[in-house]
């Protein structure tokens, strides 16, 4: 809320979906708006809302014909608003960079750090970094593509893949920064991890398959079944079939851990390349399960997993 009153530009409403928390953040939005520099509006559901259900309803409620998403965990750069403009004077939809900043450097955060590898340029692949952490939209997109219900954290690249599809113009641009206040601890890095692999698994049609965390998966039981042999048959390979196992286990964590990360020292970027592949495996396993669950309407409410 903050870094929104901070925008140079304020030709913007802002609308926000309140989920029944209990925090008091209806309480202390309603305390801010006399002063707040936009227009400002809070919806309060009474019950829980999944995160696709808040966003359709936040798109009936606005009545510009941009709409703008940004998580409650992200803060915008004061020239957000005139860069999203600006671009979508080209394109229909745009996603802009984040930068991971998270309030303090738990091992969940140290994990999430690794897979951040937003382009501080242009790219040719824009679609590979929609994110509603914070994009902006020609609001007849996300009237034609409303979310599933019950979406997950792929429901940005499957709103994005439908409108491309559509004849949509997507793009990416580097200028519009957010800052990410991401994960705050293991436990909430772990949740993120089960809901991308679930979505990314049943979404797979549209999607695509996840060829690289298939052909790790592969080599991670192979290795694993000629580590089992080796104990039970061998005894004297077991270890560096052990060794083997390791690197394959590893090897996801330390490519990430090779690229640069801003902020990332070396102390959290160990611990990250540590912890990773545990992370990892949780990934792969709900991706199992959603690329095995039977082949239904992706549009109808269902329960997220957790």
């Amino acid at each position: 809320m903050a870094s929104l009153a901070r925008q140079s530009n304020e030709d913007f409403e802002v609308i926000v979906i309140d989920a029944a928390s209990t925090d008091e953040t209806v309480e202390r939005i309603e305390r801010a708006r006399p002063s707040f520099p936009v227009p400002l509006r809070v919806t309060a559901s009474k019950t829980l809302l999944p995160i696709g259900a808040a966003r359709n309803l936040g798109v009936g409620l606005a009545r510009a014909p941009l709409v703008a998403f940004l998580s409650a965990d992200a803060e915008l750069d004061a020239d957000w608003v005139d860069q999203a403009l600006a671009s979508l004077r080209r394109v229909d939809m745009v996603f802009g960079r984040q930068v991971h900043k998270p309030a303090r450097w738990t091992l969940g955060a140290c994990v999430r750090d690794l897979r951040y590898d937003f382009p501080v340029g242009p790219t040719s692949h824009p679609l590979r970094y929609a994110s509603n952490v914070a994009a902006a939209y020609r609001k007849e997109i996300l009237t034609s593509f409303p979310f599933d219900p019950w979406a997950n954290a792929a429901e940005d690249l499957l709103l994005a893949k439908r409108a491309v599809a559509a004849g949509f113009r997507g793009a990416y641009d580097a200028r519009l920064v957010v800052n990410h206040h991401d994960v705050p601890d293991a436990r909430a890095e772990l949740r993120k991890n089960l809901r991308e692999g679930y979505g990314c698994g049943v979404y797979r049609r549209e999607l695509g398959l996840q060829f690289l965390a298939l052909g790790w998966g592969a080599a991670l039981l192979m290795v694993l079944a000629l580590l089992l042999i080796a104990v039970w048959r061998v005894g004297g390979y077991t270890i560096w079939v052990a060794i083997l196992f390791s690197a394959v286990l590893w090897l996801p964590a330390l490519r990430r851990g090779l690229r640069h990360h801003v902020g990332l020292g070396f102390a959290h970027r160990i611990r990250a390349i540590a912890a990773t592949p545990f992370f990892d495996v949780a990934f792969l396993m709900t991706y199992a399960w959603g690329l095995l669950r039977p082949r239904r309407d992706t549009r109808e409410t269902r329960t997220i997993p957790t």
